[in-house]
């Protein structure tokens, strides 16, 4: 398994000013906003990305790319971070021009989160199949047939049961 599964940018953000007397930036002279860098830049972005996926689905826009009450439905989290794991696209990162890592890898899962790559609209030049909540029972399987004249995308994703604390392996699903 490959933990972290995605990254988010969290180099040189823009985020709200603020100084420990919690007075507004505004009204004291200061700039509004500040360059950061960290988890405590990066995680807000994936968590948001994570919110704009739940929402997209919720509002049925996975079938035509349009909004429609009729095909949404609450995601489960496994798709969510199906759709978030779908999305990672590779960019070579570098620091001062020197290679950090490939993908899939330790340091970027399998890479940055990019919504465009999964999130369907009008104008997508791609279609968009979700499955969620099927159940295989062990030793049987499900087949879904595909056709498709370009390449295509599969990721399954699945959430594990909570293990026993007391277990040497606290792996459910070995697949």
């Amino acid at each position: 398994r490959i933990k972290p599964e995605v990254y988010c940018i969290g180099s040189d953000v823009a985020s709200a000013a603020s100084d420990t007397s919690g007075a507004c930036p505004s009204s004291s002279g200061r700039p509004e906003t500040v360059e950061l860098s960290g988890t405590s830049m990066a995680t807000p972005a994936c968590a948001g990305a994570a919110a704009l996926v739940r929402e997209y689905v919720r509002k049925g826009y996975y079938r035509s790319g349009a909004a429609s009450a009729g095909d949404g439905f609450v995601p489960s989290a496994a798709l969510v971070k199906g759709m978030l794991v779908s999305s990672a696209t590779v960019r070579p990162l570098t620091h001062r021009r020197m290679p950090l890592a490939t993908t899939p890898s330790k340091e970027l899962g399998f890479g940055r989160v990019d919504l465009s790559q999964v999130l369907r609209f009008d104008s997508s030049q791609f279609q968009l199949k979700l499955v969620d909540r099927h159940t295989v029972e062990h030793g049987a399987f499900r087949r879904y047939l595909v056709t498709s004249s370009g390449p295509f995308r599969v990721t399954l994703v699945w959430t594990d049961p909570p293990s026993y604390p007391s277990a040497e392996r606290n792996l459910v699903n070995d697949l």
